[in-house]
């Protein structure tokens, strides 16, 4: 049995830059990423809060039904989970999302936070497992 080891690519994609996203709103923060030929997709997201925020960013990966139709947003349920937030202060999140269970998606991002906040989302991902 060959022994293997992953082969991250080393170049973050940016999806959302610093963009400006205001209390009550929602968006999507990467749009798209595909695991055709990608055994893993390594996301990050790094939320700067402004100083009324009193919750966390929810953050969700919505995957594609069809050819270019994701789920809905957060009212479908889809897996997500809600950041740390502190007033006045940057958070960040990394999480991975299995090239082998979800073909494509996309990264959504909803802010009830009580404040404006500039949220960063970028992507890198696990191009190959290489023998040892």
């Amino acid at each position: 049995m060959a022994d293997g080891t992953p082969d991250w690519n080393d170049a973050w994609t940016t999806h959302a830059n610093a963009d400006a996203m205001a209390d009550a709103a929602s968006d999507d923060i990467a749009t798209g990423i595909s695991h055709d030929g990608k055994w893993a997709t390594e996301v990050s997201v790094q939320v700067d809060y402004g100083a009324t925020a009193t919750e966390g960013v929810k953050v969700y990966v919505l995957r594609y039904v069809s050819a270019a139709v994701t789920e809905s947003g957060a009212n479908d349920a889809p897996w997500g989970f809600q950041m740390k937030y502190l007033a006045n202060a940057t958070k960040y999140a990394v999480f991975t999302v299995d090239g082998t269970m979800v073909s494509k998606f996309s990264v959504f991002a909803t802010n009830d936070s009580g404040a404006s906040v500039d949220i960063t989302c970028k992507a890198r991902q696990l191009d190959k497992i290489v023998s040892v």
